[in-house]
């Protein structure tokens, strides 16, 4: 009886270091998919706070070149103006817009 006593206990204390060991490769591979993870979110929030940054400045570039198209002379489009002969007002120079919104975006 004893020795079927041990002979269980011995099966069962090999079960058990079975399943510790099988839970310690688990754990291992959890760790690994946790740090793949972490990457992929860090790759994220990187390129989130990029386009973030591309967005800002796209945006302060459209109010410079709005902001440059709102200071310039009306433009007659009245058929009165060019019946007269009247020179059509010139545009900025598209160069200096550009300038102007380079500027901008690089404040």
């Amino acid at each position: 009886l004893e020795a079927r006593c041990q002979e269980e206990d011995t099966k069962e204390k090999e079960a058990i270091e079975d399943r510790e060991q099988q839970l310690e490769v688990e754990l291992e591979k959890k760790a690994e998919e946790l740090q793949d993870l972490t990457s992929q979110l860090q790759e994220l929030k990187d390129t989130v706070e990029d386009v973030s940054q591309h967005r800002d400045a796209a945006l302060r570039k459209v109010k410079t070149l709005e902001a440059a198209q709102a200071s310039l002379p009306p433009r007659s489009t009245g058929s009165a103006a060019g019946a007269a002969g009247a020179a059509p007002v010139p545009a900025e120079d598209p160069a200096k817009l550009q300038r102007l919104a380079a500027r901008e975006e690089e404040l």
